[in-house]
């Protein structure tokens, strides 16, 4: 069986997979708006729903700091493009705080944060919250070891999957 993670995508169907707790959403020609999940720049894929003030108005300053950046280093771009950029910046930063509401700017100025969203707030990135993938392989460098040494470790000391479950449910106490 194939595991996939972030977003899966094969023309017709499209499958998002939260990175911080599993959960799934699979349909026809869904995009992460529907599936209500945001994907970082370093496409962590994750539900809204974990975080508080997910789309504040600093991040989609930064969103469009980083475009206007961009903007001004490709060759298609033209003044006209990078100008309403930088008016768009300036429009946003003018809310006032207690009155910026993300839903109003995002369909008002067409920003797609939600598939770019900058690493420095995302909880992955910032190891708020960390992947199990993550995590073996920072443990696999830290003892300077490799995924085989630990396989054959485990085949020897456990000899099966039904002693290695135990073994994992084990308490020190109990042991």
């Amino acid at each position: 069986m194939k595991i996939r993670t972030g977003f899966v995508s094969n023309s017709s169907s499209s499958y998002f997979i939260c990175d911080v707790c599993g959960a799934d959403y699979c349909t026809n020609d869904a995009d992460l708006y529907d599936a209500s999940m945001v994907s970082c720049e370093n496409n962590h894929c994750f539900c809204e729903h974990h975080f508080d003030n997910l789309f504040s108005k600093e991040a989609v300053l930064e969103y469009l700091k980083k475009k206007i950046s961009k903007e001004r280093m490709s060759k298609w771009a033209t003044e006209k493009s990078i100008s309403r950029l930088e008016n768009t910046y300036k429009e946003i930063s003018e809310i006032p705080d207690n009155e910026f509401r993300f839903s109003v700017v995002e369909n008002k100025y067409r920003i797609e944060l939600r598939y770019v969203y900058p690493a420095k707030y995302c909880p992955l990135c910032q190891f708020k919250k960390v992947k199990k993938g993550d995590a073996l392989l920072y443990l696999l460098k830290r003892d300077n070891t490799t995924l085989e040494q630990i396989t054959e470790e485990i085949r020897n000391k456990l000899g099966t999957y039904d002693n290695f479950k135990k073994y994992i449910l084990t308490t020190e106490e109990e042991k």
